[in-house]
């Protein structure tokens, strides 16, 4: 299990990475704007509602291998998938992800056709009450 102690190892220094505590959906919303890369290390989340938003919004993903994620994010096509409680994974995948405009811009592109093609209002209200 990670614990606060080899994440805030694994941060180290950094400029270029933030951890942050709750917030409002508005703000949620502009700081989801302003990154580069959404890193979502999960231990298990059953879909994270998270990872739409981060997908409209044209962000490259980095998430565990947890519950259904890897179901939405398809490694190397709209994200990058690392191994659960996997630090060296995330530390891999982040770099990889944080390394290259060119790769965060393909992924987002990605993951922002996936959300507004397949889970917009519409075709999700059909696809989940059907």
């Amino acid at each position: 299990m990670l614990s606060n102690q080899d994440f805030a190892d694994f941060i180290g220094d950094s400029k270029r990475i933030e951890v942050l505590t709750p917030r409002t959906n508005p703000e949620a919303m502009e700081i989801l704007a302003r990154c580069s890369v959404l890193a979502l290390p999960s231990r298990s989340e059953s879909f994270g509602r998270v990872l739409l938003e981060a997908m409209a919004a044209g962000k490259p993903l980095v998430v565990s291998k947890a519950g259904g994620m890897p179901y939405l994010v398809r490694h190397d096509v709209n994200g990058l998938l690392c191994e659960r409680e996997d630090v060296a994974s995330l530390a891999e995948q982040l770099r990889k992800a944080l390394a290259s405009e060119e790769l965060q811009a393909r992924l987002g592109n990605k993951g922002r056709e996936l959300a507004l093609t397949r889970y917009d209002e519409n075709t999700y209200g059909r696809n989940t009450w059907r």
